[in-house]
């Protein structure tokens, strides 16, 4: 009540002091308020009469009022000065002699004036305390309205830029429990803010990704609740989108540093990787043909020199270019040139390995770039060869550009390389150089930059091409080698291939079998040698003589991987009414090596039909127990590069004996292969091998003299039996 009466006095003061003066001339606020004040002492003494006549008494019954009045309306200075009126109209005017002064009077009204003047100056302090406190109130709540006006405003602002982000923004506890959503998120995926508030931030409703997307959130979260910032990108499906976003997570800590929350935020990237990805194919790749250009060429180039230094292997640059090119061009356009560069592009990623890059180096020019071709030099070149002309006859084929055939060929150039000892320019330049030697030549043609090189692909390209005429010139031969052992068993033999060249003669197979697994000519001669096998068997079955023996076929890893293999073995038996007993294929691990489970499957297939198995070259390389322990085998032959060196090297000898015992232990013939020395037949003898094959017992012989030597055996066998 006291402060609605101070209100009312102060805002009636401001009233008094903006409209009592008649003037538009605007009054000072201290002139104001002496007006004021003499106004509410000329009341006061006014009243006074009115209440009272003058001899009554109460002199100051309406002047400490308007003291209080005054001091209210106008302020501390206005309460002092209605007091001191007062004091001066009690003294003069409403004391005896009334209406004059008097010294007596002060003497007389001394208490009263200083009980009036105390309590005067106690009300007029007090309510300029008062007043003090409610300017300070009105100052603060001033500030505080403009401050609350501020913050709505900003608050709004801030939630207006909240709700309107592109940006998927969520405020967590530490828990990973979502708290708060910004509205953008929601209307992109058309989700209320109820379906999200309050479940796992990893159990985003609109969010689908893998588990190890999810487990890679879920790791973050943890460590923003230890206090760790992390950013990366994730793939993640919206709706029916598979989007890439650019996470981040952060934790939110308070004023003591504590984490509170954690605020993650996901922006949507996917316009931009895709807007990088289209970058880095204009500066990394051709345009037509979507090949490497020669920027990244040049790249990788000096990536696989540092990789071949690491590895010490070797690899190749070839350098193509594309003969009567311009013909095309010049005839139909440069449109269909564009079509054949195309196809060209197609045909030579096909030739190579996925590992090899392949790069349009310029108009008609191609790069191949072949890495960790072998170890060996002589090896890695023939490989290098080999691509070179698989990429030359795939492009030696007529092309279909539009309605129009176009021939065309290549002209190829090889550098090899090895380590850093080359610069890639100047590889580059090597492979240009041999390039124009073969389109010197003609076109159509492959060259070395290395004439060592080019001389040996040059015999093994001859070689390629004389061996797929070598079966049907017959000039492939089996020669058989027989395998001795005690006389209590019977004859056996091991099937050799030879190929009788026309031009270098009789070539045994390490010469040219490399070269028919490369070509796949392997299937055809392993079909070829397994057919003749057979039928020598059909033949050796018709003479009592020969009746029993047993022959040994080497089978290749190619030929045994074959899904019909088994069928294919099965088909030839059947054909030549041959006794599976006497068939023995040998399969080296190299041919196990690659589908365990479907070699066993094969094999066991085999020894249901009564053919024998043997583990060829076993001690060569990695050879393992699970071959002697899991593979159906009957016999163990020894790799014969133990044998030159079985009696002076101690190692090959543990070696042989530890085979040896092994094959004891489950139960396997043991056959050792490269016997020359009767000393090497003792040492195998006294060790517990009881099967030998080498040139001491028989060398490989063509059929006519191995069958005259079969006699000469038989005849040695009858000799001992009645003599």
């Amino acid at each position: 009540m006291l402060e609605y009466l101070i209100t009312c006095l102060y805002r009636l003061g401001f009233a008094i002091r903006k409209h009592l003066p008649v003037t538009t001339v605007k009054i000072p606020k201290h002139v104001g308020d002496l007006l004021i004040t003499i106004t509410l002492v000329a009341l006061a003494f006014g009243l006074r009469l009115v209440i009272a006549p003058l001899n009554t008494g109460l002199p100051y019954m309406t002047f400490f009022p308007a003291v209080t009045l005054a001091a209210i309306a106008a302020g501390l200075e206005a309460g002092l000065l209605a007091m001191i009126l007062s004091l001066i109209i009690v003294n003069t005017l409403l004391t005896p002699p009334y209406f004059s002064f008097a010294l007596q009077n002060l003497h007389t009204n001394a208490w009263a004036n200083l009980v009036f003047l105390l309590n005067g100056l106690i009300a007029s302090f007090a309510i300029e305390a008062m007043h003090h406190y409610r300017r300070k109130f009105a100052k603060e709540l001033k500030t505080s309205t403009k401050t609350h006006a501020a913050l709505k405003e900003s608050s709004q602002c801030i939630s207006k830029i909240f709700d309107n982000l592109y940006t998927y923004i969520a405020l967590l506890d530490t828990n990973g429990v979502i708290q708060e959503v910004n509205k953008a998120s929601l209307d992109r995926n058309r989700c209320r803010k109820q379906e999200v508030i309050g479940r796992h931030f990893y159990d985003y409703p609109w969010w689908t990704y893998d588990d190890k997307v999810r487990a890679q959130i879920i790791a973050a979260i943890y460590a923003a609740k230890q206090g760790e910032s992390l950013r990366f990108d994730i793939p993640v499906k919206i709706g029916d989108e598979l989007v890439t976003v650019d996470f981040h997570i952060s934790p939110v800590r308070d004023e003591n540093g504590t984490v509170t929350g954690i605020l993650t935020t996901a922006l949507d990237i996917s316009l931009r990787k895709k807007a990088e990805e289209e970058v880095r194919i204009l500066a990394y790749y051709d345009t037509l043909t979507k090949l490497p250009n020669r920027r990244l060429l040049m790249d990788r180039l000096k990536l696989a020199l540092a990789s071949s230094n690491r590895s010490k292997s070797f690899g190749a640059v070839l350098f193509l270019d594309l003969d009567k090119f311009k013909k095309l061009n010049d005839l139909h356009g440069h449109d269909h040139g564009d079509l054949l560069l195309i196809e060209v592009a197609e045909r030579i990623k096909c030739c190579v390995r996925e590992v090899d890059t392949v790069a349009r180096f310029g108009g008609d020019e191609f790069v191949v770039l072949l890495e960790d071709l072998d170890k060996v030099a002589a090896s890695a070149s023939r490989k290098a060869g080999a691509i070179a002309e698989k990429i030359r006859a795939s492009l030696d084929q007529p092309f279909q550009i539009n309605d129009h055939i176009h021939f065309s060929s290549p002209s190829i150039g090889v550098c090899m390389f090895y380590g850093q000892t080359t610069w890639s320019d100047d590889l580059i330049k090597h492979a240009d150089i041999a390039m124009y030697r073969a389109k010197n030549l003609g076109g159509n043609a492959i060259r070395f930059y290395d004439p060592v090189m080019q001389h040996s692909v040059e015999i093994r390209l001859s070689l390629e091409a004389d061996l797929r005429n070598a079966l049907s010139g017959q000039q492939l031969q089996l020669f058989y080698q027989i395998q001795s052992d005690h006389p209590n068993h019977g004859p056996t033999a091991e099937a050799l291939l030879r190929w009788k060249h026309p031009e270098f003669g009789m070539l045994l197979p390490d010469k040219f079998l490399s070269i028919a697994e490369e070509s796949s000519l392997i299937l055809d001669i392993g079909n070829w040698v397994i057919q003749t096998a057979c039928r020598q068997l059909a033949e050796w079955a018709q003479n009592p003589t020969t009746r029993g023996i047993e022959l040994s076929v080497n089978i290749s890893s190619q030929q045994f991987m074959m899904h019909d293999f088994v069928e294919s073995i099965t088909a030839t038996l059947s054909r030549y009414k041959i006794d599976p007993a006497h068939l023995r294929l040998e399969l080296t691990e190299k041919a196990l090596r690659a589908d365990l489970d479907d070699s066993l499957t094969k094999l066991k297939a085999l020894k249901q039909l009564g053919v024998n198995l043997s583990l060829d070259d076993f001690g060569a390389g990695s050879s393992s127990l699970v071959q002697l322990q899991q593979l159906p085998f009957d016999q163990v032959k020894i790799n014969p590069s133990l044998m030159p060196h079985l009696l002076t090297n101690l190692k090959d000898a543990m070696l042989v004996k530890t085979i040896i015992d092994m094959a004891r232990n489950f139960s396997l013939e043991v056959i050792a292969v490269g016997i020359e020395t009767s000393a090497q037949s003792l040492f195998l003898q006294r060790n517990g091998c009881k099967i030998f094959q080498g040139n001491l017992f028989g060398k490989p012989l063509p059929i006519e003299q191995f069958n005259a030597e079969l006699l000469q055996f038989a005849e040695i066998e009858s000799n001992v039996t009645f003599g």
